[in-house]
């Protein structure tokens, strides 16, 4: 599967499944951009889905 489309699905939903498959069968775990992206991509989806489920986020904070 071409890289676009990696980052395609995991754009659209995908990464959680993303991030995990990764981790899970070493598959491009060297390259940096795939790492961060996948993993930035997997909090956002779960804050995503987080705030559409109901659970008050914080919005800020304090030490």
């Amino acid at each position: 599967m071409p890289e676009r489309n990696l980052w395609l699905l995991a754009l659209l939903g995908g990464g959680v499944g993303a991030y995990f498959g990764m981790q899970i069968f070493r598959h491009k775990t060297r390259k940096t951009a795939f790492r961060i992206g996948f993993l930035l991509f997997a909090m956002l989806d779960a804050v995503i889905l987080l705030a559409a489920s109901g659970v008050k986020l914080p919005t800020s904070i304090t030490f």
